[in-house]
């Protein structure tokens, strides 16, 4: 499976030291060349060596079709953004997001979305974190930036469950 993270998620998860988790959750993962000039300081050398990292740009006509979704829908994405939704359409891939923009755009589109939660799951159910591993990143990320990230209230006890 294809997953394409916004530029939140994958700051959050270079910031964190957890950017490998999505190597552990999904098959392959691309970002757009927009990022590189965005993310100070992300390294991305070595998991394009290991081959689940690809960066490109999605094709014009994509991101032409987001430019007529966001005309529809009202909602004005960055570059950043509208890449990261342009990339999943043109890949048939996940978008990892937890912004509301974001959000509303690919549900329009009917495109599938997951967000650290879901992140933090597929690594746990893949064994490659362990529960409490799973809980302590679930509360540094709220403990650092939980104004961002919105979407869940009660995350911590729906992972727990969960896991």
């Amino acid at each position: 499976m294809i997953a394409i993270p916004d530029m939140q998620i994958a700051i959050l998860l270079l910031k964190h030291n957890k950017f490998g988790l999505l190597n552990d959750s999904y098959e392959k993962i691309i970002i757009p060349t927009a990022y590189i000039t965005e993310i100070t300081g992300g390294n991305f050398d070595t998991p394009i060596s290991e081959g689940w990292l690809e960066i490109y740009d999605p094709d014009l006509e994509n991101m032409m079709h987001i430019d007529r979704i966001e005309s529809k829908t009202g909602i004005k994405l960055s570059v950043c953004e509208e890449s990261c939704v342009a990339l999943a359409i043109q890949n048939k891939a996940i978008v990892l997001a937890e912004d509301r923009e974001i959000n509303t755009v690919t549900k329009y589109l009917e495109l599938k979305v997951e967000g650290i939660s879901q992140i933090i799951i597929r690594a746990y159910k893949s064994n490659r974190i362990s529960k409490e591993d799973s809980v302590r990143f679930l509360r540094e990320i709220y403990g650092s930036v939980s104004p961002i990230i919105t979407r869940y209230i009660n995350l911590e006890e729906q992972l727990i469950k969960s896991l």
